[in-house]
């Protein structure tokens, strides 16, 4: 490779190097500033063009046409040093990688932490596997997973992947690390969906384990863990069976198997780390938009309802400043049925719905009420007195209104859900965020972005570069047409089949934070 670039240097016209962010076989990855977006940081991945090698022009050509929560942005690529090289601007990604990670946590993992990584990269392998064609990542492993917190990971370093080709016999390149590449990627046989799933269950087995897998290992045996969750065993188990034929089918497959192992895991006690079981009094999740239309009020809506399918006890509400709509909402979604408020109902302006474990506090009055909207608020919230896993709050685009600077100010988790629509955000929006942000992170409390709406579009790293911090979740966008027929036959987002598990995946993060201890 030539010359080093030095801190400071400025390549391409737009980036300035901050420094050297890794190295490997592949290249260097430099951290740079977009002088284009001030603030925006990228990772500069340099590497050399051997004569005929396209393994850079793979990985350009793989990520560019892909896009997902736990996959890396790409924002640009080009070549250096008059064609010898290529350059490969990603997102710069915060955070260590799971290698270095469980070098510091100790192995086995926490069984929350685990699920949620597994599940995680089950929904990111499914992705990539129903591309067309199908995208083989070949290669997962500790190093190649970025945690940008416990909550988010990102699949990284797509060098040796391959898109699958119907009808060959095997392929012409054999690439992996011992101990987590499938018996196929040695020669005699092209590496498929299932090889991806060999890598998974080797990655889970080292997580539950410490150890790295060698064939004829016994998976139940390897930690108390896999003792505690027979569920767990199994699958693992299966996904590193030799013959690709005897594994799960699919990510997808597989995927679904982790989430009823994580709701399995919620009712047991002593399964170490678990994170998920009941607690005497819920957090308050606040969930604002920052903009009109950024999707608050889905978000809250579809948070309740998949806290309510793993068996939680949630209370949703919406704030006395909202625009009433969820009466309306819930009664297209299957009216639930109607509680009593006693006394405090007419002064309250809320009627309660009850369904299963949920409560919902919906404004039962036309119009709009602003008189006293704290001080309503908490009275509510006193009068519904009962123990809860969570208690979700909607107060959209109303972030800004006075009223709300005390619950602001003391939510255990705060939600600023973004759109793409920049232009119906207000003015200075992301400086009242980070005002607010910063005065909550004095207190130790957590303030989060949710990219509401995502989609493929030229743009798009562009649209999230202007958020101060990578968001928790990026949540797509439905399309409008079965989403109005969904809401007219009776069902919310998370009743349609084809929604649901992408709805899951996508909020796994939040979900996680809101259920933590």
């Amino acid at each position: 490779m030539n010359t080093a670039w030095k801190e400071g240097m400025l390549v391409n016209e737009r980036y300035k190097i901050a420094g050297i962010a890794g190295q490997g076989g592949m290249g260097t990855v430099y951290m740079a500033e977009d002088m284009r977006l001030p603030g925006k940081k990228w990772a500069l991945k340099r590497m050399i063009k051997p004569p005929g090698a396209t393994g850079h022009l793979q990985e350009a050509r793989l990520l560019m046409k892909l896009y997902h929560p736990c996959l890396p942005a790409v924002a640009d690529y080009f070549d250096w040093d008059e064609g010898r090289e290529a350059v490969l601007v990603t997102e710069f990604i915060q955070g260590c990688t799971l290698r270095e990670y469980c070098n510091e946590q100790g192995l086995p993992l926490a069984a929350s932490v685990l699920l949620s990584i597994a599940i995680q990269l089950g929904g990111v392998l499914d992705y990539l596997h129903r591309q067309t064609p199908p995208v083989i990542h070949r290669d997962l492993k500790p190093s190649n997973i970025m945690m940008e917190t416990e909550e988010r990971i990102k699949l990284i370093d797509f060098g040796i992947a391959r898109s699958f080709r119907r009808g060959a016999a095997e392929d012409t390149q054999w690439l992996g690390t011992p101990g987590f590449a499938a018996p196929e990627q040695s020669g005699g046989a092209q590496t498929d969906a299932r090889t991806d799933i060999f890598g998974l269950g080797a990655l889970l087995y080292y997580l539950v384990s410490g150890q790295i897998y060698a064939s004829g290992s016994i998976v139940s045996s390897s930690s108390v863990m896999l003792k505690q969750l027979p569920e767990l065993a199994g699958l693992i188990a299966q996904m590193l069976a030799p013959n690709p034929e005897h594994r799960p089918a699919s990510a997808a497959e597989v995927c679904g198997s982790l989430i009823a192992i994580q709701r399995s895991s919620m009712r047991l006690p002593g399964v170490h780390g678990c994170s998920f079981g009941p607690k005497q009094s819920g957090k308050k999740i606040v969930l604002a938009s920052i903009g009109q239309g950024s999707g608050a009020t889905f978000i809250t809506l579809t948070l309740a309802k998949l806290l309510q399918e793993r068996g939680n006890v949630c209370t949703a509400m919406e704030h006395p400043l909202h625009t009433p709509e969820w009466r309306t909402l819930l009664a297209f979604a299957g009216q639930p049925e109607k509680g009593r408020l006693g006394e405090l109902a007419e002064p309250l302006g809320y009627e309660l719905w009850k369904d299963r474990s949920t409560r919902w506090y919906t404004l039962g009055y036309s119009g709009r009420d602003a008189r006293d909207a704290s001080s309503r608020l908490e009275r509510l919230l006193d009068h519904q007195n009962r123990a809860a896993d969570a208690i979700l709050i909607d107060i959209s685009r109303h972030w800004r209104n006075p009223e709300c600077a005390a619950l602001l100010d003391g939510a255990d988790l705060l939600l600023f859900a973004a759109d793409p629509w920049i232009s119906k955000w207000e003015p200075d929006t992301i400086k009242g965020y980070s005002r607010i942000a910063e005065g909550r992170s004095r207190h130790g409390l957590r303030t989060g972005w949710i990219a509401n709406k995502d989609m493929q579009f030229p743009q798009r790293s562009d649209w999230l570069g202007l958020l101060s911090s990578p968001p928790l979740a990026c949540v797509p966008l439905l399309p409008p047409a079965a989403w109005a027929q969904c809401l007219w036959e009776g069902e919310w987002a998370t009743g349609h089949s084809g929604w649901h598990r992408e709805l899951q995946l996508a909020l796994q993060a939040v979900l996680n934070q809101v259920l933590q201890h």
